[in-house]
């Protein structure tokens, strides 16, 4: 179906550029029913892991989820995610075993942390995500269904656990509103986006900067009205300025620029009947992309310049298979 090209002007809301996050903060969340048998609560800090046990929950600051559901592709997260993941001093693994995941010390092999996805509202499997030190692992659930545009792979919540003590707290709460993100190379932030789906009546997409580090640090969030998906992430390997996918379902796809020091937004690449896929902010300050024509299907790979919005270099078009 052919489809028009169209300017599409964003609603951009800055609702916070400084300071703590001026939302209501998250309650603990309550043991559901369906546990298994071996759930034991602990109120503190736990001496010595014990097989299949559950870690305790701690609170953590964070934003009011947004409410409209959003499907997710899970085929792009098992191409995103791995199914088991060392830590980078080898003495611990997290692996999928399926609808749940399971951290097993090397040495031995007793000491096992479970999480299941009775930890999230929404869950089909949970994957480990990264190890950021030997002692702390991110772990995010997956959806039960649903898709997104190429490029972008959601999940319902961000969570991490400390090995050691088996407490785990929530880093990006459960949202019906489901995430893309990626953290900084030196793994001090962490960029997030919430799209609220093509489905939505009201479409819309969040942004937003996380300290890991620090959690008094000012929060960068904001939104943008008359999207329905953004994700794709990509970190400048310069100062803290961050590209990614906007797309609204009816009008294709644009890039959007931010940077974190002065707070400032725009479209870097404005909307069109297309879809992009980002694949690196490369030592020459342009960021490498994939984009494909929606009438022609015709596939292009450039090099965008963030900072001017032009697209630069030889065009390298890949004709479409049948």
């Amino acid at each position: 179906m052919q489809k028009k090209i169209l300017s599409s002007v964003f609603v951009i809301v800055l609702l916070a550029s400084c300071g703590p996050i001026g939302m209501a903060q998250p309650q603990p969340t309550n043991a559901p029913a369906t546990l298994p048998p071996t759930w034991t609560p602990t109120p503190g800090p736990t001496a010595i892991p014990t097989f299949t046990e559950i870690p305790t929950f701690t609170v953590v600051p964070a934003f009011t989820p947004l409410a409209p559901p959003t499907p997710d592709s899970v085929d792009a997260l098992h191409d995103r995610f791995q199914d088991s993941l060392f830590s980078p001093n080898g003495n611990w693994v997290a692996y999928r075993d399926p609808e749940k995941l399971r951290v097993v010390n090397t040495e031995d092999r007793n000491r096992v942390w479970t999480l299941p996805c009775e930890m999230f509202e929404e869950c089909s499997t949970v994957y480990p995500v990264v190890w950021l030190s030997s002692r702390i692992l991110y772990f995010a659930p997956a959806p039960k269904t649903g898709g997104a545009p190429e490029g972008i792979s959601l999940v319902t919540a961000l969570a991490r656990i400390d090995v050691r003590t088996g407490k785990w707290e929530m880093v990006l709460p459960d949202s019906d509103h489901h995430y893309d993100f990626a953290f900084s190379p030196d793994e001090d932030y962490l960029a997030y986006t919430q799209s609220s789906g093509s489905e939505a009546e009201e479409p819309s997409v969040t942004m937003g900067v996380l300290s890991i580090i620090n959690k008094q640090k000012p929060h960068h969030f904001f939104k943008l009205d008359g999207a329905s998906y953004a994700g794709d992430i990509i970190w400048s390997p310069f100062k803290p300025r961050i590209v990614f996918v906007v797309q609204d379902a009816e009008k294709g796809s644009g890039v959007a620029y931010y940077d974190m020091e002065i707070t400032f937004f725009k479209l870097a690449l404005d909307i069109a009947p297309r879809d992009i896929v980002l694949s690196a902010w490369n030592r020459n300050n342009l960021v490498s992309l994939e984009e494909m024509d929606w009438e022609t299907h015709l596939r292009e790979y450039r090099v965008l310049n963030p900072f001017t919005g032009e697209l630069e270099g030889e065009r390298i078009t890949a004709t479409p298979s049948e």
